[in-house]
């Protein structure tokens, strides 16, 4: 007998994208599927498609809902799983016919928890690019490695609940939280503190549909919702697994500086909590060679260390990054 894999797909208002989605996942040449549509209140007629599908495929369950936000849907799909592993797809994006069967695969051969493959952006004007590139196909890595990976949205995978695969047995007791901004960051980084192993492939079998209407690329409107999360993973990991927190730390400051630079207007809170983790783990950042500190960075480091003003000085994008670069050399 074939491992069952529930694919989870939460449907809002999405009618003109879902017959693609949903033809992808019953396309798939992997098939011993529990496909979960969950209509979230849809208001148009996402609702009655599922209906049809689910006549016609008897691996396909409907729940119909009240609309409670993405997050809900997926963890009302999550509550009715049935399969040792589980996968999420958004119900406007699509799969390559091969992507279950390379995942499921993948997390065989290489006694992973969870497998992902690479990811294209695809756009209105009928165009994709790789969301992220990377010259390895195959990558294991383990925990810290992961970790570091994914929440730098490096090598072909990324923070995304998508374009994933997990032992359902991981991922039981996680659930999605209400939030506007990242919902499925903070579900990954819970999943990828129980890790051992994680392998990504980076062929890309994932279709990422960029559209206006979605929360993406919003920029500076959801700036609180993006300092609430990187607040959460920080204070997940010192909890958690505090042996990476230096590198959480380092994460932290390049996003206050790329938010610094493109929005001018991080609010000094946020600055005082970077701070009071750049002293606590100043000397763990120092000695992680797996850090790979640029020398700009060391700079900021010492200058956050001691003076967080000197800092925003010198952080602040434009101009004043020569006066850093002046300092570093």
């Amino acid at each position: 007998m074939q491992a069952l894999v529930s694919v989870i797909v939460p449907v809002y208002n999405i009618e003109k994208y879902l017959r693609e989605c949903i033809d992808s996942i019953v396309g798939q040449t992997y098939r011993s599927l529990e496909i979960i549509l969950v209509d979230d209140g849809s208001p148009d007629n996402c609702g009655a498609i599922c209906d049809e599908y689910a006549a016609k495929d008897a691996r396909i369950v409907v729940i119909h809902k009240e609309n409670g936000g993405l997050p809900s849907a997926r963890n009302a799909g999550m509550d009715i799983a049935k399969g040792e592993y589980l996968n999420h797809v958004d119900g406007d994006d699509w799969l390559e016919s091969d992507a279950i069967e390379v995942m499921l695969s993948d997390i065989i051969e290489y006694d992973a928890d969870m497998s992902c493959c690479g990811r294209y952006r695809v756009y209105v004007n009928g165009k994709r690019k790789r969301a992220e590139e990377s010259l390895v196909p195959i990558l294991v890595l383990d925990q810290k490695q992961a970790v570091m990976s994914l929440l730098q949205q490096k090598d072909g995978a990324g923070i995304s609940a998508w374009a994933k695969l997990y032992k359902r047995s991981l991922v039981a007791d996680i659930r999605y939280p209400r939030v506007k901004f990242a919902e499925c960051a903070y579900g990954t980084i819970d999943t990828l503190l129980k890790v051992d192993r994680v392998v990504i492939n980076t062929a890309g079998k994932y279709h990422y549909r960029q559209r206006k209407s979605g929360i993406c690329g919003m920029g500076d409107s959801f700036l609180p919702e993006m300092i609430a999360y990187h607040r959460y993973y920080m204070k997940t990991i010192e909890e958690k697994k505090e042996s990476l927190a230096g590198f959480a730390t380092v994460l932290l400051m390049r996003r206050y500086l790329e938010w610094n630079y493109d929005y001018g207007k991080v609010p000094d809170d946020f600055l005082r909590f970077l701070w009071e983790r750049v002293r606590a783990y100043y000397a763990a950042i120092i000695e992680d060679d797996d850090l790979e500190l640029t020398k700009k960075e060391g700079v900021l480091l010492r200058a956050l260390k001691t003076d967080r003003h000197l800092f925003k000085i010198l952080g602040g994008g434009g101009e004043q990054d020569k006066e850093t670069a002046a300092i570093a050399a």
